[in-house]
């Protein structure tokens, strides 16, 4: 029996979004403040994925300078209708600001998923985790949380509904909210499903740490009311101390071309903090060093309610779709800037590269990145990083330095400045 082994994918692939387009899988994951915008990965037997790129290219599609660590992309919310890729995203202000925090809201769209993407039209400022629901009569909504800056529990008010006109570009009619969450509280990343005659509610509840959760309801009509699911949440890691997935939750369904149903959430991997050790600590509450992470379990129907095979607890190993295997070549372990584009596993901090103060023509071969701000600067810094997938690895930069850079006053600028181009090897 061929398997899938949990992470699918790992290191820093936070909020999966998924969805079936006839025979080919993608799932969307979160991006922050790195830039190009939300990460776009592909797949044929949901065992074997790549990246292939990124929805948000231009500074016209997201724009992030001055933002904070943790702001940006959250949530990205992936469908398909009308022979069109949708995609609902939110640009969140000021996160760290409590009841301050922004979270201008927008959909693109694309008739192929690799782009070109179409300007972000707005779809409010309700909360951070938009989507898009496309109902069988062609009428589309929004579906996105609450933020309430009011002094409360929580800041999360519940979840909220409205018509998009596709046509206008823009919502219309009265918001309604539909649904307030259960005790996790919380209550985040919204997504309807329609499955024979019953729109079915799947939230992230709990928060994003440990007590992390997908929970489900449902209705007969998109509107509600929603009643709750008998068994929720129906994807946790909470109080689970051995489980070696853990904080797990933001899901949503996929069914595979023979019936057969997935869930696909966050989980991170957490290991031992040496002055709290998991033996004997209350929760298994180490670093998830590799960030949030994702992952798939195998889904039943019953009652008409959808349940994680083997109970609430994700796990390590689950059964994998009866499709053919269709693994992709091995990504090179070692690269040498030889092509005229970067890959696309490659991000910067909130801004677009350009040959300003990034190169890969000046010296062939190398990449020539140009210094700009100091470190702790939310401005104009020269960076490239790729995400760090395994917990045991080797990385290695071959880095010739050239064209010192003096202040004023003839000394050197900070480490950061020190040098006004690094030429880069990446031999990792």
């Amino acid at each position: 029996m061929a398997t899938i082994t949990n992470p699918i994918l790992t290191g820093f692939r936070p909020d999966p979004s998924i969805i079936r387009v006839e025979d080919d899988y993608y799932i969307a994951t979160s991006t922050f403040e790195w830039f190009p915008g939300i990460l776009l990965h592909h797949s044929k037997d949901l065992v074997n994925w790549r990246i292939i790129g990124h929805v948000l290219n231009t500074v016209d599609h997201l724009d992030m300078r001055g933002m904070d660590n943790s702001e940006g992309v959250y949530a990205p919310a992936l469908s398909y209708a009308d022979g069109k890729f949708w995609c609902c995203f939110s640009n969140v202000h000021s996160c760290r600001g409590g009841t301050w925090m922004s979270t201008p809201s927008y959909v693109v769209s694309a008739e192929d998923i690799h782009g070109p993407w179409s300007k972000p039209l707005s779809i409010g400022n309700y909360g951070f985790d938009p989507s898009l629901f496309h109902d069988d009569d062609g009428k589309k909504y929004m579906v996105n949380m609450v933020w309430d800056g009011r002094k409360k529990t929580d800041f999360f008010g519940g979840i909220v509904l409205q018509e998009f006109d596709a046509e206008l570009g823009q919502l219309v009619g009265e918001e309604k909210v539909v649904f307030n969450g259960t005790k996790l509280g919380c209550t985040e990343g919204p997504q309807i499903l329609k499955k024979d005659g019953w729109y079915y509610l799947i939230t992230a509840e709990g928060g994003t740490s440990y007590d992390h959760a997908v929970t489900v309801c449902r209705a007969k009509n998109v509107w509600g009311p929603y009643e709750l699911h008998p068994e929720n949440p129906i994807l946790t890691s909470r109080h689970q101390d051995d489980a070696e997935l853990q904080r797990a939750g933001h899901g949503f369904l996929v069914e595979t071309q023979n019936g057969e149903w997935y869930l696909s959430h966050l989980c991170g991997r957490p290991i031992s903090d040496p002055e709290n050790p998991k033996e004997t600590s209350k929760y298994a509450q180490g670093r998830c060093t590799l960030g949030r992470e994702t992952a798939l379990q195998n889904v039943e129907w019953r009652d008409n309610w959808p349940f994680v095979v083997g109970g609430t607890t994700p796990r390590l190993e689950i059964q994998a779709p009866k499709l053919a295997a269709q693994p992709w070549p091995i990504e090179a372990s070692r690269d040498d800037f030889d092509n005229n584009t970067l890959a696309v596993k490659y991000q910067s901090l909130k801004d677009p590269f350009e040959e300003s103060w990034i190169s890969l023509s000046k010296r062939p071969g190398y990449l020539r990145l140009a210094g700009r701000d100091y470190l702790y600067s939310r401005y104009n810094q020269s960076m490239l990083a790729q995400r760090v997938t395994a917990f045991n690895c080797i990385s290695e930069n071959r880095c010739r330095v050239c064209s010192p850079l003096t202040t004023a006053n003839g000394r050197f600028g900070s480490l950061l400045l020190t040098w006004r181009t690094l030429l880069f090897k990446n031999l990792s």
